[in-house]
């Protein structure tokens, strides 16, 4: 790999270097610049989480942190894995209908997920709902109300296309 070393940052003199035409060099050092500074950070956020084999990361008072301000000292607690257990996990899915071109949520709908996970647990805390009667208004079915047909089309009136990523606030006004 040479200079492009986990501390390579490309600038426009690099490229001129290597011969690329004028105009060119600004918009491609731009997107490398760009690239890299994203796998950093997403490398050292990961190596941040993962130090010392620690699947849950930790605050700065070295305390684990659920939802509802539960903590726990380290994950082997096993109060910490009975509270894991209290919680809905939604993934990716494929074979859906609902959306036109799209049968599957792979590379959008990671926060249309996490919002399904936190309405769930919201109800499911807040009004004592047990998860079999909530389940049915998660399904991937058009009519369902929490379902990635409807979040995906409700997306629509915050600027999002089904199929786009939203972002953490994307995701509170549609769920809101």
């Amino acid at each position: 790999m040479g200079e492009e070393g986990a501390n390579y940052r490309p600038t426009v003199e690099h490229s001129e270097q290597a011969g690329e035409p004028d105009g060119w060099n600004v918009g491609v050092d731009m997107i490398r610049s760009a690239v890299y500074h994203s796998y950093y950070s997403l490398k050292t956020s990961w190596q941040d989480i993962t130090e010392g084999n620690a699947l849950f990361p930790k605050g700065v008072d070295g305390e684990i942190y659920l939802t509802g301000g539960k903590c726990f000292q380290d994950e082997s607690d096993p109060e910490f894995e009975e509270e894991l257990k209290n919680y809905c996990w939604f993934s990716y899915r494929k074979g859906f209908s609902g959306l036109p071109d799209l049968s599957y949520d792979t590379g959008w709908g990671c926060v249309h997920r996490a919002g399904q996970m936190t309405i769930m647990t919201a109800l499911n805390r807040h009004l004592g709902c047990p998860y079999y009667n909530l389940l049915p208004h998660f399904r991937d079915l058009d009519h369902a109300c929490f379902s990635i047909q409807n979040i995906a089309n409700t997306g629509r009136k915050y600027g999002k296309e089904p199929g786009q990523w939203f972002a953490v606030s994307t995701i509170a006004h549609v769920l809101k």
